[in-house]
């Protein structure tokens, strides 16, 4: 892993100058891959007429590259032993000017061979276009494990290819009749999900069960052998991929676009999940692979892979103990549910009876130090789920924060009862006992989703004692109400809801009588349990907090999106002050989002430009896939420059171009000839 941060980039800049604007079509742009016709037929290269030099080694070993897209620019490689002993390979050829001679001048690189040795070709210029090629070898610790990070410059842009231990090398024949060929800077990038490629079926999958999908991602070379991977499957011009289940009808149209979460990777692969929603209906669906490819190997582009999935209880109403608790206690009071709905379409019913509002909720687990790595200081507002108890490989028993923003109830509200309702997941590793509980205490300090932690509430302000723990300090000593999860999960039980009642306190925070800053989730007894989160995609199944009440005002579903996230607000300001639209789509869970958040995006310069020419918002893809597709968005991070019609797309600057302060601010005071980046 020694060479990973410098082969890992990917550094595409393909120019998109001089292109005038364009609105986006319902595809966003995308090509559409549902097949794959195999690897590339390179039988037109030539395998023999070259001029070589005095080899020193017995077996010197032979490799092709076809630069560019087309057939003029082939570089043969050789690697040779420069004192013929048969200790180690220390000397490569590389026909730079392509003509077919490995014996002239500045052509032969030799370099020790100690670990972390570099071999260079510097600039190599096509035959037949403009475009120059350089390619870098650095030396591991076995004769034939190199790593290779390859950039490509010129007005089409650049890209590198990281190869790290455990992945495919660099494949080498010592017969140049047989010798491998690959392409670098044109081909088609391939991506293959659970090892299938494009239109082959994932299987079948069940609602309520978590999907996986894991993607490998490379450029083919002359057979299915030759794969250069793509680091973390980040083909040119792109960051992480984004994994979608296409819902379609029984006719085949779509309908909605689920992203998958999460992001696990290594090398050339990458894996998200996807807890199939209760809303999906059975039959027959679409996982979708999304990747911003530069345009110089053709733009967006969609992966397209069958998989049916499997839902006796499609369209069956939930049952919730918390809307029968308050009935029960109070038959004649109007119950409604607060839950996070951060777009359009996720405050839909779970039950006929049940009444949704949109609320400003937040929750997040804290965890402590772990067998693995210390997430102390790591904060997981973002993540679809929740953590109870002690969980595999973890040192502390984790607990989760958890909070309703009440502003939206009447002032006059009259509250005969409150139950907070979260729902189990049922999950690898987990599981209670018996005595297992969840207790519910009130939260004393002010916290913040995207920044508290183990150790902290928020930037600058501490935790009495670590996990909220400080009695009288952090939380309240005795828990305003609790609940029993034993023997979780049951004999095939997906799920569970878990109610717990939370009247009294509730009461507290509408009359003032204390500060509403949530509750503290903790579990007591055998095990550990997860449950889903305010990001999690089956919308029913994320908290919510059910009110009884009697009298006042009806309840208003508030603004659901955080501040600078509220896409609609944008979009009518635009239209009414004329000025363009600069959206930036992230993900809670996507590293470089942080880093360019941190970063560029809070850089003072790029804050003023932003400012001053721009309606700017920042909108979570999860939210908003469908709004990504039409625009042509296919990885986070990208900022998408928009006429003020909210429409007409000008630029997609993608992760490359934002990691960088200087590029984002030459692109938005000249978006029409913005590069596009990866």
């Amino acid at each position: 892993m020694r060479y990973a941060c410098i082969l890992a980039t990917i550094a595409t800049a393909a120019l998109i100058g001089g292109k005038a604007a364009h609105a986006a079509d319902s595809k966003g742009g995308m090509k559409q891959i549902a097949s794959y016709a195999g690897p590339e037929d390179f039988s037109w290269v030539k395998r023999d007429g070259y001029t070589l030099p005095a080899f020193k080694s017995e077996k010197p070993r032979f490799t092709l590259w076809a630069l560019g897209d087309g057939r003029k620019s082939v570089m043969l490689m050789a690697w040779d032993e420069s004192q013929g002993t048969g200790k180690g390979y220390d000397t490569f050829y590389f026909d730079k000017n392509l003509n077919a001679d490995l014996t002239e001048a500045g052509e032969r690189f030799s370099a020790a061979l100690n670990e972390g040795a570099t071999f260079e070709t510097g600039a190599v210029k096509e035959a037949d276009g403009a475009r120059t090629f350089s390619i870098k070898y650095v030396r591991e610790k076995d004769n034939f494990g190199w790593q290779s990070g390859f950039s490509m410059g010129g007005p089409n842009g650049g890209y590198g290819v990281g190869l790290l231990p455990g992945n495919l090398k660099i494949r080498w024949t010592e017969d140049l009749k047989t010798a491998p060929v690959y392409r670098l800077g044109g081909g088609e990038p391939m991506v293959f999900a659970n090892g299938k490629k494009p239109g082959e079926a994932l299987g079948k999958w069940a609602s309520g069960a978590m999907a996986g999908v894991h993607l490998d991602t490379f450029i083919c070379g002359s057979d299915l052998q030759n794969q250069l991977k793509f680091y973390h499957s980040q083909v040119p011009g792109a960051g992480d991929p984004k994994i979608m289940l296409r819902v379609q009808d029984a006719k085949g149209a779509a309908l909605e676009d689920i992203p998958f979460a999460g992001g696990c990777g290594c090398a050339g692969s990458f894996g998200q999940e996807l807890l199939v929603p209760s809303r999906v209906p059975p039959g027959k669906h679409t996982v979708a692979v999304r990747v911003n490819r530069a345009e110089y190997m053709g733009g967006a582009a969609e992966y397209l892979f069958p998989v049916e999935i499997e839902n006796p209880d499609f369209g069956k109403p939930l049952v919730d103990p918390a809307y029968q608790a308050l009935k029960a206690k109070a038959p004649s009071a109007k119950i409604v549910s607060l839950r996070r709905a951060s777009a359009p379409g996720q405050d839909g019913k779970g039950y006929p009876e049940e009444a949704v509002v949109g609320a400003q909720a937040a929750d997040d687990t804290l965890y402590g130090n772990t067998r693995d790595w210390n997430m102390s200081n790591v904060n997981q507002g973002g993540e679809p789920f929740n953590g109870l108890g002690t969980q595999i490989h973890h040192h502390n028993d984790s607990r989760t924060l958890l909070k309703f923003d009440l502003s939206a109830l009447p002032k006059d509200a009259k509250i005969a009862g409150a139950q907070l309702r979260i729902t189990l997941s049922n999950q690898p590793f987990t599981g209670t006992k018996a005595d297992a509980k969840v207790q519910a205490f009130a939260v004393l300090k002010e916290w913040i989703e995207s920044e508290s932690c183990w150790t902290a509430a928020k930037k600058g302000v501490s935790w009495g004692a670590p996990g909220c723990d400080g009695a009288g300090a952090d939380r309240a000593a005795e828990p305003a109400g609790s609940a029993d999860i034993a023997n979780f999960p049951g004999k095939d039980e997906r799920y569970r809801f878990v109610a717990i009642d939370l009247s009294d306190l509730v009461k507290q925070w509408v009359s003032g009588q204390q500060a509403n800053h949530g509750v503290l989730l903790k579990f007591a007894g055998s095990g550990c349990v997860t449950f889903y989160s305010n990001e999690f995609q089956d919308y029913p199944f994320r908290p919510e907090l059910l009110l009884a009440l009697d009298g006042g005002g009806s309840v208003q579903s508030a603004t659901a999106a955080p501040a600078g996230e509220d896409l609609e607000a944008a979009l009518a300001a635009a239209k009414k002050s004329g000025r363009p639209l600069a959206v930036k789509f992230y993900s809670p869970t996507c590293g470089v989002c942080k880093a360019v958040e941190r970063g560029t995006f809070s850089d003072a310069d790029v804050k003023k430009a932003l400012g001053e020419k721009y309606q700017y918002v920042s909108v979570k893809i999860e939210d908003r896939a469908q709004l990504a597709q039409d625009l042509g968005v296919g990885s986070v991070p990208a900022l998408v420059i928009l006429q003020a019609d909210g429409k007409t797309r000008t630029a997609i600057l993608g992760s490359d171009v934002l990691k960088e302060k200087e590029k984002v601010l030459k692109a938005l005071a000249d978006p029409v000839h913005a590069p596009s980046g990866g």
